[in-house]
C-alpha cells in the first residue's frame, strides 16, 4: 500500500471567519471564507488533496497553534442556472481524531 502524500494548499486559519450555533448546547461552528479571497493570496481549495486521489481538498494551519487539519470537498451548492454558490469542506477522519473539537465544523467557501 502506497502512503498519501498531502498535495492540497495549506491555508492559514486568519484566511476564515469562525462563527459557532447560538445554542450553547449545539456543538456545530464553521469557517466562512470567499473563493477570490484565496485565490487572490495564492490559495487553491479544490486542488487534490492527496497525491493518490481525486478528491479535493485543503490544509488549514491554525493561526493560533499550527497545528494542522485536513478538509475535503463534501457538497457544492448551486443555484437555479446551476452556477456554483458555495463549496462545502468537511474534516477528515484523522483530523477529528487529532482535534476532536473540529468534528462538527465546516468549512464553506462561497463563489465570488
Amino acid at each position: 500500500m502506497t502512503a498519501r502524500t498531502i498535495t492540497g494548499d495549506k491555508i492559514s486559519s486568519k484566511m476564515f471567519t469562525f462563527g459557532r450555533a447560538a445554542d450553547r448546547n449545539d456543538p456545530t461552528c464553521w469557517f466562512t471564507t470567499e473563493i477570490s479571497t484565496l485565490q487572490a493570496n495564492g490559495c487553491n481549495p479544490l486542488k487534490r488533496a492527496w497525491s493518490n486521489d481525486l478528491t479535493p481538498g485543503f490544509v488549514m494551519i491554525s493561526a493560533k497553534t499550527g497545528r494542522e487539519a485536513v478538509f475535503t470537498l463534501i457538497e457544492t451548492e448551486r443555484d437555479a442556472e446551476g452556477d456554483v454558490i458555495k463549496y462545502v469542506f468537511a474534516p477528515v477522519f484523522s483530523t477529528t481524531i487529532r482535534n476532536g473539537g473540529l468534528s462538527n465544523c465546516t468549512v464553506q467557501v462561497y463563489n465570488t
